[in-house]
């Protein structure tokens, strides 16, 4: 008699790991494909981050925050001339409700990123620094808001609302003296000796217990200046003040000068002791002139990668790089860091950050999605995984999910892989068979 098997049980025979009782044999089967059919297969040794990552928010607040997102609004303006636009320094505050400065956008997107999810938790400990502090170019001595103790979501999340609180709470310097208050924008942008502080003295930054992470995520809309100590001449700076007069003070102190040099060396110094710098610019100084390159370069230093599967994922004026990548891997964009030109651009970059900082072991993606889920065959612990079993899913396979065709797993095959860590990996395998 001849069977017509079909070509599930083709694909699915002969991968044997039995098990022998009382006369009874069971069957663990793997798919053994033809050459005249397609498989993609992903195997992997899963290792979750089981401790939430600390994420330290290193926000500049200068007085450049002040200045409009768009100047080109009618509602910026405040004279016939180019110069007459509100938030710049000598001119009136801007109405952020016709007029959005960089720093109401900021406070938009902050409050979107750091607001507790559905279920009410949190899954980063988050902290807080800020600069420059009561001075024009003070660095930051301490920080505004200090991580969290434990990893209990709901308190990360009540940690995440405080530190939410103080940004939202910043406005514009209301007093014309040099000193000014910790809530009130104002000064310049001392950032190599903001990031030399986070190294030298925030001990949880280097807690890497329980496999934890560790990034500190800089927000900056100016370039890198305020090194008293800068090895400049009038001649070799490279002035980042709208009026280059303004670079050296009275005494010779080259503050005005761009000091990307010594703001590399700092974000190394981080990297260093494996905390990953993530560079985020906002507005025209950042995305233009120095800017790009003095950022890229800290972003490089910093050890974040920007991960893209298209030149979309990596925003305007950027590309993916997808040489040499095959299969389920990601490309890397070209910029390494990220340039915010509005809300909206710095609200997505944001989302990408805490994509790529929390990621998701139970979800695989692949380039391509079989006729149905029975040419779907997947193994975890080296056990086969059926995607139903006694009433429970564990695995559902969608072909549209965007960007890419996703397997997500679900319940305690889920726990199972989240509860990995680098010293146990969890083997997960998981092919699609593709008929001809």
């Amino acid at each position: 008699m001849r069977f017509n098997w079909g070509l599930p049980v083709a694909v699915a025979a002969l991968g044997l790991a039995g098990a022998v009782a009382t006369g009874c044999q069971t069957y663990d089967f793997e798919p053994v494909v033809p050459r005249a059919v397609g498989v993609e297969t992903v195997s992997r040794d899963v290792e979750a981050t089981v401790s939430p990552p600390n994420l330290m928010i290193l926000l500049d607040k200068s007085d450049s925050m002040d200045r409009p997102e768009d100047p080109s609004l009618a509602a910026c303006k405040t004279g016939p001339n180019p110069e007459d636009i509100c938030g710049v320094i000598g001119n009136p505050p801007c109405d952020e409700v016709s007029c959005p400065t960089r720093l109401s956008r900021l406070q938009e997107a902050i409050d979107a990123f750091l607001a507790p999810r559905p279920d009410g938790t949190y899954p980063f400990r988050v902290a807080l620094a800020a600069y420059p502090i009561q001075g024009q170019c003070s660095p930051t001595p301490r920080t505004f808001v200090d991580f969290p103790e434990g990893d209990d979501r709901t308190v990360l999340a009540a940690k995440a609302s405080e530190v939410n609180a103080v940004i939202q709470a910043i406005q514009a310097r209301t007093g014309a003296d040099n000193d000014f208050q910790d809530d009130e924008t104002a000064g310049g942008t001392p950032t190599a000796e903001s990031l030399r502080f986070l190294y030298s003295s925030v001990e949880e930054l280097r807690d890497t217990s329980g496999g934890r992470n560790s990034f500190v995520l800089l927000l900056t809309d100016g370039l890198p200046n305020c090194n008293e100590n800068h090895p400049v001449t009038p001649e070799t700076c490279r002035c980042v003040l709208a009026d280059p007069s303004l670079c050296f003070t009275g005494s010779g102190i080259p503050t005005g000068c761009l000091d990307d040099v010594n703001s590399i060396s700092a974000v190394t110094e981080l990297a260093g002791v494996n905390v990953s710098t993530i560079v985020v610019g906002m507005g025209s100084e950042t995305g233009e002139g120095l800017g790009p390159e003095t950022l890229d370069a800290m972003g490089a230093a910093g050890g974040f990668v920007r991960s893209c599967q298209s030149d979309a994922d990596c925003g305007s004026g950027d590309s993916c790089d997808l040489t040499g990548v095959t299969g389920n891997e990601d490309g890397v964009c070209e910029r390494r860091f990220f340039q915010a030109s509005d809300g909206a651009a710095l609200t997505a970059a944001l989302d990408q950050i805490a994509n790529a900082i929390i990621g998701d072991p139970c979800k695989l993606q692949f380039e391509t999605a079989p006729e149905s889920n029975e040419l779907i065959f997947v193994k975890v612990n080296d056990q086969i995984v059926e995607s139903e079993a006694n009433g429970t899913v564990n695995w559902t396979f969608d072909p549209d999910a965007s960007p890419k065709p996703t397997l997500t797993f679900h319940g305690e095959i889920c726990e199972t892989i989240e509860s990995s860590t680098k010293d146990n990996p969890v083997p997960v395998k998981v092919s699609l068979v593709q008929a001809p």
